[in-house]
């Protein structure tokens, strides 16, 4: 099995029917201005309305085909998570447990909206890792430790250690990294500490029910092979 030929593609859902929303609005908008010019009398509010839907559908559309086409590729021995801004990517051997985290407060369990990997060490993960994306993640997952310490604070001491990321972290082997690698990598032990996971991945860049890729993830890191039977089985 060649390691570089990709076993199977997941789609995220922020960028489809992308096309689709371009081109309606884009015959709309085109069939609302032919019909103001033609017909007589001013501008209604109705026609501004559906002037500026279709202008934010266009926009939309635009942002959804700006969009990777695929969010993770799954390759016999690595797992590739696409962002617009990079990618980071999992050896299969390095991932220790994949699950759908919770948080547990009062007796009740309320699941996070992402599916999580918790990594048998960091050093090989980092080394690959760009800072632009980095740096785009932290932004863009903050809420999920925020989510988090909502349920924990009682249980912490020192909250601004979870909100405000060191930008030095120090590896078990001692590699020393800076910047915002460290941030992301201290923003891993934290999440550890937090969730008992140390990667998320949103559900809106899944193509399927988060247990379903739980599933999936699994099944992969015992068989690659499996995969692309269990697919073209579905």
């Amino acid at each position: 099995m060649d390691k570089n030929i990709p076993l199977l593609t997941i789609r995220a859902t922020t960028n489809q029917h992308g096309f689709e929303t371009l081109l309606v609005s884009a015959i709309g908008l085109f069939i609302l201005m032919l019909t103001i010019q033609l017909k007589p009398g001013s501008i209604l509010l109705a026609e501004i309305f559906l002037v500026s839907a279709c202008l934010v559908g266009l926009l939309v559309g635009y942002f959804k085909l700006a969009e990777p086409r695929f969010s993770l590729i799954f390759y016999p021995e690595a797992l590739i998570f696409i962002h617009k801004y990079g990618s980071w990517q999992v050896s299969r051997k390095n991932i220790a447990q994949v699950g759908v985290p919770s948080l547990t407060q009062d007796f009740e369990s309320k699941m996070l909206s992402c599916v999580a990997i918790r990594l048998c060490e960091y050093g090989h993960f980092l080394n690959e890792l760009a800072p632009r994306l980095s740096g785009k993640i932290l932004i863009e997952q903050r809420h999920f430790v925020r989510e988090a310490l909502m349920v924990k604070a009682q249980e912490m001491d020192d909250l601004e250690s979870y909100l405000i990321e060191e930008s030095l972290f120090i590896a078990a082997d001692g590699a020393k990294y800076c910047g915002l690698i460290a941030m992301f990598a201290n923003r891993m032990i934290n999440l550890r500490q937090l969730i008992g996971y140390d990667l998320l991945i949103p559900l809106n860049m899944l193509d399927r029910a988060p247990e379903e890729f739980v599933y999936l993830l699994n099944r992969w890191q015992r068989d690659p092979k499996s995969i692309m039977s269990a697919e073209t089985q579905s």
